[in-house]
């Protein structure tokens, strides 16, 4: 007597996969607009809490910067955590932590110990960063990258990145929005309330195994020292740390920068939804290009191209008009980055490997952002502007495009097995 066949072990219909992976896009794409619009609309309140409760650049940009250090150090950690929980229980948990975080900020922004904003330190720098990176790019892609066709991989995670790119149009208007109607408190209780919605979305995430799965691991982990040992895995490390750095001092400072030069209040708000809407287009179009050219090549093109739009823009007046140029084009420039480095691992090292070789690059891309967050603040309060900042942003860019055009996108021979 024959065996009835087990419902649940049929394989699934190509059009249930494709509905499957369609979600997994979507509910991706959404998480990363909350958390990457969340932590660029920071810089908004800069300005505020230079006002209202006294705090200086230095220690606004140093608290960034802790922000984005500790984001990039708890990427290995999640990393890990998601290997042992899975992503979804850890995408959840960082919704749960940024919630947290925003609202401790909320409501007790004005403690201080010995002079220094304590909470404002520990719930934007220590927990905050936590939260970014339990539910932040490399877990996400990662999930994307093994459930993608390899020969459209890249196409896929640029959309799925772009939706981060989105979040920046999104959030800090939304941000300034809530400055605008009441203060900074009702500002950091918006974002706080938009957080939650990760918690749900982190439920499309979950990977599924056995028969017809869309998501599947399949490489072994490589010690991130075996992927050290490769010239072009520190190079891609060498211009993901500029990538930080840029963005970083542009989102951290941005607001006050235009301030010194006569612009209104709200100003970066603008310039940022501007850098956010064209980085839609743009790292769709990287995403795109990175399927059919070596992405490499385009790496170095996006940096020497900020280099040069950064450099363009000291030289030039600072009016509305002029700002507005100069958002459009370092978006389309942006996050255009993220789907071709991510890519560039995948394709290398497997895509099974994403979550811990593209956590670490993404160490290096923080450790950039604390220093393009904390410089920008220390030499304002230095020299009374942000000009020396802006000038280190345009060397750091021809250093990151020479450092990206040679990475060899093959695969290499051998790579190291774990022990």
């Amino acid at each position: 007597m024959s065996a009835v066949p087990n419902a649940a072990d049929a394989p699934r219909a190509p059009s249930s996969i494709r509905n499957d992976f369609l979600w997994l896009c979507v509910a991706g794409g959404a998480i990363l607009m909350i958390n990457v619009g969340v932590r660029l609309s920071l810089g908004q309140f800069q300005v505020p809490l230079w006002r209202d409760v006294g705090v200086s650049s230095s220690d606004f940009g140093l608290i960034i910067g802790i922000n984005n250090l500790v984001w990039g150090v708890a990427a290995i950690w999640a990393a890990q955590l998601a290997e042992r929980w899975g992503v979804a229980p850890t995408v959840a948990l960082g919704g749960a932590l940024y919630a947290v975080g925003l609202g401790a900020m909320a409501y007790a922004g004005e403690m201080t110990l010995f002079g220094f904003p304590a909470v404002f330190g520990l719930s934007i720098g220590l927990v905050v960063g936590l939260a970014a990176s339990a539910c932040g790019i490399p877990l996400v892609l990662g999930v994307i990258a093994r459930a993608a066709p390899p020969e459209k991989r890249t196409r896929y995670l640029a959309i799925v990145a772009a939706g981060g790119s989105f979040g920046q149009f999104v959030m800090p208007p939304y941000a300034q929005f809530g400055i605008d109607m009441l203060d900074w408190r009702m500002g950091m209780a918006l974002l706080a309330l938009v957080t939650l919605a990760i918690m749900a979305l982190a439920l499309a995430l979950r990977e599924k195994k056995g028969p017809g799965a869309a998501v599947a691991p399949t490489e072994p982990p490589l010690p991130i020292a075996s992927a050290l040992g490769h010239r072009d895995y520190r190079f891609l490390n060498v211009g993901f740390f500029v990538c930080g750095f840029h963005v970083a001092l542009i989102a951290t400072h941005m607001d006050a920068y235009l301030v010194t030069c006569g612009l209104p209040q709200g100003s970066g708000a603008a310039a940022l939804a501007v850098i956010g809407l064209l980085n839609v287009v743009g790292t769709i179009v990287a995403g795109v290009l990175g399927d059919r050219f070596r992405k490499s090549d385009l790496l170095s093109i996006i940096y020497i191209g900020r280099a040069i739009v950064i450099a363009a823009f000291m030289f030039a007046p600072k009016t509305e008009t002029v700002v507005l140029i100069f958002a459009a084009a370092m978006g389309a420039l942006w996050l255009a980055t993220v789907p071709l480095t991510s890519g560039v691992v995948a394709q290398k090292y497997g895509a099974g490997r994403v979550p811990r070789l593209f956590g670490f690059v993404m160490l290096s891309h923080q450790i950039g952002a604390f220093f393009g967050a904390l410089l920008g603040g220390v030499v304002f309060d230095l020299f009374g502007g942000f000009e020396a900042a802006w000038w280190v942003g345009v060397a750091l860019g021809v250093v990151a495009a020479w450092a990206s055009r040679p990475i060899d996108e093959r695969r290499p021979e051998p790579v190291a097995a774990p022990a």
